[in-house]
């Protein structure tokens, strides 16, 4: 786990979640899932998170060393796939939350192409940046003394 996923995770508790970390499902894995309770029902959420603050080229489900991409909705697509839509992890997932019913977030820092944020939106992926989450749970009630 890398001290993002680490930063994100503390803010999310600061925030009044419950957060597993670094969920394995073979190769891949899921960054972060998390639950609370609004409202007297649990919500459960699926968190990815890509922070660099100087992207050398868009978001990709694979490394293309340099190469900036040609298509970067195709890119953020495949990115989605790989990161959220991934079928065993997703079997997880819902083991895990006991639900097929759970939400997906995407935290991210600097873009280099923010239009690809659309394809997150169509995908019903809320997306978050670091900056506004870190604002968040700063001005949170409930902040956590490791955030």
């Amino acid at each position: 786990m890398n001290f993002a996923e680490q930063f994100v995770a503390s803010a999310f508790q600061s925030l009044g979640y419950f957060v597993i970390q670094d969920l394995k499902v073979g190769v891949r894995d899921a960054d972060l899932l998390a639950t609370r309770i609004l409202n007297g029902k649990p919500e459960y959420y699926h968190i990815e998170i890509q922070v660099s603050y100087n992207p050398a080229g868009v978001l990709r489900a694979h490394a293309n060393f340099g190469v900036t991409g040609n298509n970067p909705t195709q890119a953020a697509e495949e990115y989605i796939a790989k990161k959220f839509f991934q079928k065993d992890l997703v079997k997880v997932i819902e083991k895990c939350f006991g639900t097929k019913r759970y939400k997906r977030i995407f935290v991210y820092g600097s873009l280099r192409n923010e239009a690809q944020l659309k394809v997150f939106i169509k995908k019903r992926i809320q997306c978050i940046s670091l900056e506004s989450l870190a604002q968040d749970a700063d001005s949170s009630d409930i902040k956590t003394s490791a955030f």
